[in-house]
């Protein structure tokens, strides 16, 4: 049992490491739960990801039907290994002091030897290692290597710590700050801007309190303080992080497509921009495959084809960029584009679900819990592939540690 726990814990913590470690870890507890339901017939928490389930035989069995491929048939189906994940803590008992010693030695010191890297090449220009950062992209990635997702694990990092924290103390909005500023640093915009929607709904969940509480009072102030300080001292080249130029780059450019646009009807302005190209080929895609779509994973393929040009070219006014990339960057053009109006309405009874979760059992940070999943599933967002491992093993364990972390009544008797 203990070692199950180790495992189970260390899931979203070893990502960084080897993100084929990190689907081991959770392929294995995911094994245990189901010979575990199956062994002792109880099916019974199946009710709680019902739809999650549903949705992925549906993925699997329109794949079947529309375009056999036994390989990505054999990856469809075998997303169910991530509701099995979240299945664990309904499953497992354990004593909530041990859980949170655990946490506090598996989690969170990893994490922190990950936000040291991440911190040194931010500001060095070299990981802990003393390896010189090459980056002419503008972000860095700690552990990720040529993957700069840095920002979007520690959105997820992030969420855990707020949907799990029972007791504020100074050490924990401390460790927060740490995160915040990472995500910044790592010049991941969409991470960026979605830990600041988080906060903002945060603070206006928790106004009352807020206004009483010292700690975060200090806190608000002390955070943007901060912020503008490291854009001045960027500025004025006493420092030199490029995450801040990176963000200071986009917003010039956002500006200058606004004007040129109002300056000229002809100009494409924003248009130009690889979204607006990839949202219009999802759209064109879902027209001409209304019902159930061009199947599981097949964005990739079916945004090149021939066949799309012509409605494609009257949307975007001619654009030349075809809008193809592996998939649409946004959740809901994905699946409605590969799974059709079908598909569509079981995902969107999957994200009810979710939400329903935390009514249906006594958690305590349920408000926490509801604003992660505004934020993650906020439609107007870029979005990496609904169907990748690192989105779906952070989505899972996010989920996972939120149940297991915050049941009130938790039997001390062990299975």
């Amino acid at each position: 049992q203990q070692f199950i726990l180790n495992i189970f814990i260390l899931t979203p913590v070893v990502i960084f490491f080897s993100k084929f470690l990190a689907d081991f870890f959770l392929s294995l507890i995911s094994i245990y739960v189901l010979i575990y339901l199956l062994k002792n017939n109880k099916f019974g928490p199946f009710k709680y990801f019902i739809f999650f389930f549903i949705f992925i035989f549906f993925v699997s069995f329109n794949l079947l039907i529309q375009k056999p491929d036994s390989i990505l048939f054999i990856k469809s189906i075998l997303l169910i290994r991530f509701p099995l994940f979240m299945l664990f803590p309904f499953i497992f008992n354990f004593d909530s002091k041990l859980l949170t010693k655990k946490f506090i030695f598996i989690f969170i010191f990893p994490i922190l030897i990950f936000l040291i890297n991440l911190y040194s090449q931010a500001f060095l220009n070299y990981d802990i290692f003393g390896n010189i950062i090459k980056n002419d992209y503008q972000r860095v990635s700690s552990f990720f290597g040529a993957e700069y997702i840095a920002g979007s694990y520690l959105f997820f990092i992030f969420s855990i710590i707020i949907i799990i924290t029972k007791d504020y103390k100074i050490s924990t909005l401390i460790f927060l700050a740490i995160i915040y500023f990472g995500i910044l640093f790592s010049g991941d915009r969409t991470p960026f801007l979605s830990i600041n929607f988080f906060l903002a709904l945060f603070f206006f969940v928790n106004i009352k309190k807020l206004i009483s509480n010292k700690k975060f009072i200090f806190t608000i102030v002390l955070v943007p303080s901060i912020i503008f300080l490291l854009i001045y001292l960027n500025s004025i080249q006493i420092i030199n992080l490029v995450a801040i130029d990176k963000y200071k780059g986009t917003y010039k450019n956002i500006i200058k497509d606004i004007k040129q646009k109002n300056e000229n009807e002809n100009n494409l302005g924003l248009k130009r921009w690889a979204y607006y190209g990839l949202y219009s080929k999802s759209i064109v895609i879902f027209k001409n495959n209304k019902f159930f779509g061009t199947t599981y994973k097949s964005f990739r393929n079916e945004c090149g084809k021939s066949k799309y040009d012509k409605d494609y070219s009257s949307i975007t006014d001619g654009l030349e960029y075809i809008g193809c990339s592996t998939h649409p960057h946004n959740i809901y053009l994905e699946i409605l584009s590969e799974q059709g109006i079908f598909g569509f309405i079981i995902f969107i009874c999957l994200i009810y679900s979710f939400f329903k979760l935390s009514n249906t059992l006594p958690y305590f940070n349920n408000n926490y819990y509801k604003i992660f999943l505004i934020v993650y599933f906020f439609p107007f967002k870029p979005f990496g592939s609904f169907y990748t491992n690192f989105n779906l093993i952070m989505f899972s364990a996010t989920i996972a540690f939120f149940i297991i972390f915050n049941k009130k009544k938790i039997n001390q008797s062990h299975i």
